[in-house]
């Protein structure tokens, strides 16, 4: 039997999805501020090329929030992938002009605080990126699987580890053969009523109990 997933709608996933926004304006206008210092700067000997590009992805960026605030509001979803992508782009360009402005001998804070905005920027993109998936409930032929945190791996059972199940409005309980209880945590899941007539209905269709 092919695998079935539920998507599953949660606070802090809302939560993180509008504080992104924020996030991306923040990146756009340090990415500009970055590229424009570096072509301003008369002391500065290491070519236009990667400067211009670090303010063209600032200004690429912006554009790109633009459109997916446009998409939201318009399909009522929040779609970050492609300004997550655009962010990792100008990121990467910003190192590589730290790394041209670290030439030579220079004080260690020099070197610290020339990396550490495109270090960060690289970090939160890069976070963003592996946990742009929704949350998720999946069953298959091995198992049930509940991923809630995007940046760590889901939480699995087996059925034939497992004989019964019960559910309340903050736990998904699954009782095993040998009488140890697994727990999951569903109390910040918004539309949790669907989601456990949902598994609910395959649980017993793989035969569990509920209790």
């Amino acid at each position: 039997m092919a695998a079935e997933r539920f998507v599953i709608q949660s606070r802090s996933r809302e939560r993180r999805k509008k504080g992104q926004h924020r996030q991306h304006m923040l990146v756009a206008g340090l990415l500009i501020f970055d590229g424009v210092s570096t072509l301003s700067d008369p002391h500065s000997h290491h070519g236009v090329a990667v400067p211009i590009l670090i303010v063209a992805a600032g200004v690429l960026l912006l554009a790109t929030i633009g459109y997916e605030t446009w998409h939201h509001h318009k399909h009522g979803r929040h779609d970050h992938h492609v300004a997550s992508w655009v962010e990792m782009a100008g990121a990467l360009l910003a190192f590589a002009e730290a790394v041209h402005r670290m030439q030579g001998r220079h004080h260690f804070l020099f070197y610290v605080l020339n990396l550490l905005a495109p270090l960060m920027i690289a970090a939160l993109a890069a976070a963003e990126i592996r946990g742009k998936a929704d949350p998720y409930m999946e069953i298959d032929d091995e198992g049930f699987a509940l991923r809630m945190r995007l940046i760590r791996p889901a939480k699995r059972i087996a059925w034939k580890d497992v004989k019964a199940f019960r559910v309340s409005d903050e736990l998904l309980e699954f009782v095993k053969n040998d009488g140890s209880v697994v727990t999951m945590k569903i109390a910040d899941v918004t539309n949790r009523a669907d989601a456990l007539r949902w598994a609910t209905e395959r649980f017993e269709q793989r035969g569990l109990a509920a209790q």
